[in-house]
């Protein structure tokens, strides 16, 4: 739990901050009335709060590098925060720095893989979630683990199966990036929250749809929300949305009859046609496939 009065005074500290820098200011403030609100301010209001509580005790007993969750170092005094997030905010307003080439936030073709241990492939034991990402010449460039160790990890992983809660870090090959991805528990709906080194990035959430299956991608830092769409008769595609318009897409892969029958580890392969989404939306993308095999085939393979 974040505590009350320090979230107050950091949100305070927050909009003062804002309202220092007439770049930021008139991003936040799109009515022009001089006061900070509306949904850009609750998405920065949701940043800061998703830091605070990255700087719980057992995140720091675990040590951010373990789970890929650094955005916790910044903000031990108060103040520490809010400012880390209004660097952010001013960051977004000045416009992303893109990633290098080669690495794994500049691929627009990246195939993701499950990694399976040995004894899920025999009995219907439910081991940690790895991956391993490639670009399209099968070249590795990162690969991300679920943390949930040693028994208590085990018995939660086959007690609630994929409404269990999780941290994991993406940790991107030949660079410092890891990419933290924490996942609730929930019983319907997941939520995903994505954080880097530097902070909070944004989350990932399922919604209630009747005609397909829908994640709202949500960056703190940003002008725009994503949508994933997946069609009610085509179940291995998910559409990457941005204005209804489609920007890329998720589809799990074929791996061959064999592969299918006998081992559980899914294959997805990510598609980017809009080359000019940010370096924020792709973090998204990447936590995005993982919720979608968590919460569509893991249960299948359960």
């Amino acid at each position: 739990m974040v505590d009350k009065n320090r979230l107050l005074e950091e949100l305070r500290n927050l909009k003062q901050q804002i309202k220092s820098d007439p770049r930021v200011m008139a991003k936040y403030d799109l009515d022009g009335n001089g006061e900070i609100s509306g949904e850009e301010w609750e998405l920065a209001r949701k940043a800061v709060v998703a830091l605070l509580e990255s700087e719980g005790p057992s995140q720091k007993q675990a040590g951010a590098s373990n789970i890929g969750m650094a955005a916790g170092i910044a903000g031990t005094a108060v103040g520490g925060a809010a400012s880390q997030i209004f660097n952010r905010m001013r960051g977004s307003a000045e416009g992303e720095a893109s990633a290098p080439d080669g690495t794994l936030l500049s691929e627009n073709q990246i195939v993701v893989q499950q990694q399976v241990e040995s004894v899920e492939l025999l009995t219907s034991f439910e081991g940690r979630n790895r991956y391993a990402f490639f670009n399209a010449g099968g070249q590795k460039l990162a690969h991300a683990e679920e943390d949930n160790t040693g028994v208590l990890g085990a018995v939660t992983r086959n007690l609630f199966s994929s409404a269990r809660s999780f941290t994991m870090g993406i940790s991107v090959l030949n660079t410092a990036e890891v990419i933290g991805v924490k996942r609730h528990f929930e019983l319907i709906f997941s939520k995903i929250k994505v954080s880097d080194s530097q902070g909070p990035v944004g989350e990932v959430n399922q919604r209630f749809s009747l005609l397909n299956r829908k994640y709202d991608l949500v960056p703190y830092f940003g002008t725009r929300k994503l949508t994933i769409s997946g069609p009610l008769f085509r179940p291995w595609t998910f559409n990457i949305l941005a204005n209804g318009r489609q920007v890329g897409s998720i589809k799990k892969k074929w791996s061959g009859i064999f592969k299918e029958a006998f081992t559980k580890a899914d294959t997805f392969e990510i598609s980017i046609d809009d080359f000019g989404l940010s370096v924020a939306e792709r973090k998204l993308i990447l936590a995005a496939a993982i919720a979608i095999d968590i919460d569509y085939f893991e249960k299948k393979n359960k």
